[in-house]
């Protein structure tokens, strides 16, 4: 049952204006009423209870996915016996087919290589996540563009979510045919590579201003025209990007939108962006820049690719409209190379401090030798000296000592000794001269350890004089 303009569903979304039409219901555009926003109201006419139970699922999925190239799923609501309604961002704008449709020629090589790579971006974030979100509807009618530029992925009302086990894919079942592939029709099987291949014939229409031929007229020997020969303009690589996508064996494609979209951007490197021959609508143009900020000069657009008719270069009095459509793609800031790291510099602070290390161990050990030394007592000598021998007595013994100590590394002990015994004999014997019995003890101890100082050498003790005898007697004591 259409919606009239006007019409509250939901006691919040009064309908504006129907946007679009399909199969399974239409899609319009809205007003919030809560919050005083314009949106987006998809209808989904299919109203058995598994439809509306695979509906609820889904609507939860996308309502939590927030992408740039995405619009964001807000609400969702069943209408027993009417149907079923998802409510998203309304994306200011005109879509590709649109655009395709106006122009009458087929897109600049490096603008549409800039929008496929964004849409490239959002289907690896449908198909990263859990389970993995298969939009199954790509085609220019559902990409629009808006006045900055930017190419968003619309139309999820016939998405579904991708089940592994099972013989299809759990949700709506829809074909479009020249975009949609083989396996898409009948009970054949779908995964992420079907949007690929839907990605890669909007790409074909993109850049040769036909539609691709169907999926299904392929597989019965019907030859699709290379891109190359509806647009000879088209670069080689790029031509075989578009061909590689577009395979009819899904072994045979990029096995991932992140592998596409490396494949495009190493193409975007090589072919810039050139604007619109139409721009497309602007919106109300920015504030005046301030005087003091001085204008540049209009950059000179290179050519669009190598070894292929070039682009005619922009004249030099063109002037951009203001917020006109940009290339998305920007190529990457090459920093520059980090300074060379000194790998010499870790040995040779490791080689100093061994060597201070070393330096230090021998001022160390220097410093011990030297204390060493110093502590080692000199050698010292001790003498006992004996007076003067007198005339002995008859029992007089006299017994001279020397003794020396040497506190180095020898010692030696010598005392000599010497005994005198005088005989006394009568008033008339001469009285014989002494017997000396020089006795002498020498103790050596010897150490073996490093030759150290010698004491200095004492003479020896010189002995008294002897009286030579008499033969006078004695004298006798007075009384």
């Amino acid at each position: 049952m259409p919606l009239n303009t006007g019409q509250i569903l939901n006691n919040r979304y009064r309908i504006v204006k129907k946007l679009g039409e399909g199969g399974f219901g239409a899609v319009y555009r809205a007003w919030d009423t809560t919050f005083n926003l314009p949106c987006a109201l998809k209808e989904n006419i299919e109203t058995s209870p598994e439809a509306q139970r695979q509906f609820e699922r889904e609507a939860r999925l996308l309502r939590v996915l927030r992408h740039p190239n995405l619009p964001s799923v807000s609400d969702y609501f069943i209408v027993p016996g009417q149907g079923q309604y998802l409510v998203m961002d309304f994306v200011e704008g005109k879509d590709l087919q649109v655009i395709l449709e106006e122009n009458g020629t087929p897109l600049p090589e490096g603008q549409a290589l800039a929008w496929a790579a964004q849409i490239c971006d959002a289907l690896d974030y449908l198909h990263s996540q859990n389970p993995p979100i298969i939009h199954r509807d790509i085609k220019p009618a559902n990409i629009k563009i808006t006045p900055q530029g930017q190419a968003m992925l619309v139309d999820f009302g016939i998405a579904k979510v991708y089940d592994p086990n099972a013989k299809t894919t759990l949700g709506a079942r829809a074909v479009t045919p020249g975009y949609s592939p083989a396996e898409q029709y009948g009970q054949g099987t779908t995964d992420a590579r079907s949007d690929i291949y839907a990605l890669g014939a909007t790409l074909y229409a993109a850049l040769t201003g036909q539609q691709p031929t169907e999926s299904v007229q392929r597989t019965v020997g019907i030859t699709m025209p290379l891109p190359r020969a509806l647009n000879p303009a088209l670069s080689d690589a790029v031509e075989g990007i578009i061909l590689k996508a577009m395979e009819m064996l899904p072994a045979l494609r990029y096995q991932t939108a992140r592998e596409f979209r490396a494949a495009l951007g190493k193409q975007q490197a090589v072919t810039p962006a050139a604007p619109l021959a139409a721009p497309l609508p602007a919106p109300p143009a920015a504030p005046a820049r301030p005087p003091s900020q001085p204008t540049l000069p209009p950059i000179s657009q290179p050519p669009s690719r190598v070894g292929s008719s070039p682009v005619a270069a922009r004249p030099t009095d063109y002037t951009p409209p203001p917020q006109s459509v940009s290339p998305v793609y920007t190529l990457p800031v090459v920093a520059a190379p980090a300074a060379p790291r000194k790998k010499w510099l870790p040995w040779a602070i490791f080689g100093s401090i061994v060597i201070v290390l070393l330096a230090g161990g021998g001022l160390l050990a220097g410093g011990g030798a030297l204390l060493a030394r110093k502590s080692t007592a000199a050698p010292t000598a001790t003498f006992t000296p004996v007076p003067a021998l007198a005339r002995p007595s008859p029992t007089q013994t006299a017994s001279p000592t020397r003794t020396a100590t040497a506190s180095a590394t020898q010692t030696a002990t010598i005392v000599p000794t010497f005994t005198f015994t005088p005989t006394t004999a009568s008033t008339d014997t001469p009285t014989m001269p002494p017997t000396a019995s020089p006795t002498a003890t020498a103790t050596a101890t010897r150490t073996l350890r490093p030759p150290t100082q010698k004491p200095p050498t004492q003479p020896p003790p010189t002995q008294p004089p002897q009286e030579p005898p008499t033969d006078e007697p004695p004298t006798p004591a007075n009384p």
